[in-house]
């Protein structure tokens, strides 16, 4: 991939006036692609499942961190929040939605971090919430707004790749997004 092609095309990209905001991430639980959580072919035999009462527990935490959040802005009471509900999952992925609540839970954790300029923590939040569904654009766009902010000329491919993988799935830029990417790649 040539990264300088990259940025250079990206002013052809859709931009938008800005990333979305941590209030408005929750999308419908029936956003997730077909077939992208392939691997959960048996949910019932799934490993990785967590019990009804479990995800139950899940969704009453994520729902208490969006109302925290939405209610004061209160960063800390969420991110308690979200934190209990990621206890839950321990080591285990989730199958099918439990994957995808886990993917918008840390997506949200992301945002926080962002907003509270903690890049290093950003960058993990998105980056498991890609672990978890690699098709969250908004993590993707997260994450790389995290790598840009830590201006690691290292990340300079993984951004790249993040920025194709939006494109490619219709997903927009921020023109703050699109010109510390530039930015980037003419620095290294």
């Amino acid at each position: 991939m040539d990264v300088a092609a990259n940025a250079t095309s990206l002013s052809a990209a859709a931009i938008s006036p800005s990333d979305a905001s941590p209030a408005s991430s929750a999308a419908p639980a029936s956003s997730a692609a077909p077939g992208a959580f392939a691997d959960c072919v048996d949910t019932e035999a799934c490993p990785d499942k967590l019990s009804g009462s479990e995800f139950e527990e899940v969704r009453r935490h994520a729902a208490s961190g969006d109302e925290a959040y939405k209610a004061s802005s209160d960063c800390a009471a969420a991110q308690r929040h979200w934190a209990a509900a990621m206890r839950i999952y321990a080591a285990r992925k989730g199958c099918g939605m439990q994957r995808s609540a886990k993917s918008k839970i840390h997506s949200k954790q992301a945002a926080i971090a962002l907003e509270t300029e903690d890049w290093a923590d950003a960058r993990a939040f998105a980056s498991q919430a890609l672990d978890a569904d690699d098709g969250n654009t908004r993590a993707r766009l997260r994450r790389v707004r995290a790598l840009l902010e830590l201006g690691q000329a290292d990340a300079l491919e993984m951004v790249s790749k993040d920025i194709e993988r939006i494109k490619a799935d219709g997903g927009t830029l921020s023109k703050d997004t699109v010109d510390r990417f530039r930015a980037l790649v003419l620095a290294t």
